[in-house]
């Protein structure tokens, strides 16, 4: 559930902070171009608390965060069909809750989704002609819009 790029900065800021807690220090010869910027990136390694860090990560997600989901048409009942209409109806039933307003689990802490914005778009040719199951249509359809192509 993480966005792209995040995994990434995780392993950096972990890198990072790997040496924190060592006192031993290291003899090294370099230029003082790059001695400037070592000293600079551990002292600011210092400065930093990773769990505080990931804590006001989740806040600012919890408070502004914004999903947008592509393709929402995929998960919709197309007509009379039912060939895949009940792995369909299991996703509408699993994105409810985080649509509503739930804490879910992520690999870095609880998320509260009650103020995240969500926000879906789909290449629906007519509202009607789609069916989402009722509550997932309720948490989205506050208007209905259609473009031309």
């Amino acid at each position: 559930m993480a966005p792209p790029g995040m995994e990434e900065m995780t392993n950096q800021l972990q890198s990072l902070f790997q040496n924190l807690g060592s006192d031993k220090t290291k003899k090294r010869k370099m230029k003082i171009k790059d001695a400037l910027k070592t000293l600079i990136d551990d002292e600011a390694a210092k400065l930093i608390n990773p769990e505080e860090l990931k804590q006001k990560a989740i806040d600012a997600v919890e408070q502004n965060g914004i999903v947008f989901i592509d393709e929402i048409d995929k998960i919709c009942k197309k007509g009379e069909y039912s060939g895949a209409d009940v792995s369909r109806e299991g996703v509408q039933r699993d994105l409810l809750p985080l649509v509503e307003g739930s804490t879910v689990s992520t690999k870095h802490g609880m998320v509260k989704t009650d103020h995240i914005l969500f926000i879906a778009s789909g290449g629906i040719p007519s509202c009607s002609s789609f069916r989402f199951n009722s509550r997932v249509a309720g948490a989205f359809a506050d208007s209905c819009l259609n473009l031309p192509h």
